[in-house]
């Protein structure tokens, strides 16, 4: 989901198979239990993954765009799936656009802009769940975790960029804590946003953000829905044949149309 606001832009980042609970087989006596705590005795649920955030450093200073945006327009080309958010600020005319490609199975993000060198952020991925997110090689957060059922989940997140400079800011390599209040439909994932690491844009004149998101379910009971493989270099790997097909921006945009 992209939610389209020029200063600060969410994607709502999903993975189908990341669940809570366990089987819903005969003797599991503990019964149904909505949410991201019910182990593997619970029936369990859905869950969304993290946010993507992304601050356009043009904005920094203001909570809304507002003031300066001209032009705005939101779009999804249905025969490209492409979502697209342009606008223009400053003289600047700002178009971004966001698809899921197949093959390799990432969620890219294109930042363009009219003129040289305005292309600046911030990112971050905020979690919905515990984990350990690291920095690596200046451009790119590795998140990795463990749901309550033993379902180990992870993601990583690299940022190129044309022009301009790119680096990691925070982060150790510690424990992320989500906590989360209210309840059933109501429940929101909550973290303290200073302590996430984020990787920094300043200067470019485009911006290309690659995400792969990976868990270790497989659909074979015989394995107790589980794969043996270590769904974080799952991840790097989708992330490293993504940045080889992205290699030509706009090939790898015409390979997903």
């Amino acid at each position: 989901m992209v939610l389209g606001n020029p200063a600060r832009e969410r994607l709502a980042l999903n993975e189908i198979s990341l669940w809570s609970g366990g089987e819903n087989a005969r003797g599991n006596g503990s019964g149904y239990e909505y949410g991201p705590l019910a182990g593997r005795d619970k029936f369990g649920s859905y869950q969304p993954f993290a946010d993507l955030l992304i601050t356009d450093k043009n904005f920094e200073n203001s909570e809304s765009a507002a003031g300066t945006v001209k032009n705005f327009e939101r779009s999804l080309s249905l025969s490209e799936a492409i979502a697209r958010t342009a606008f223009g600020s400053d003289g600047v005319r700002f178009v971004r656009e966001t698809f899921a490609a197949e093959n390799p199975s990432v969620l890219a993000v294109s930042w363009r802009a009219s003129q040289k060198g305005k292309i600046g952020a911030t990112l971050a991925l905020s979690p919905k769940h515990t984990c350990k997110i690291v920095p690596r090689g200046g451009n790119t957060l590795a998140l990795a975790g463990t749901l309550a059922n033993g379902m180990r989940f992870a993601a990583q997140l690299t940022v190129v960029a044309k022009g301009g400079k790119i680096r990691t800011l925070g982060g150790n390599g510690g424990e992320i804590r989500v906590s989360y209040t209210g309840e059933g439909d109501a429940m929101r994932a909550v973290c303290d946003g200073a302590a996430l690491p984020k990787i920094e844009v300043a200067g470019a004149d485009e911006m290309l953000v690659l995400v792969a998101l990976h868990t270790d379910y497989v659909p074979n009971f015989r394995k107790n829905w589980r794969s043996a493989a270590d769904p974080a270099k799952t991840a790097a790997a989708t992330i490293s044949a993504a940045l080889k097909a992205a290699a030509d921006v706009p090939a790898f945009r015409k390979a997903h149309v």
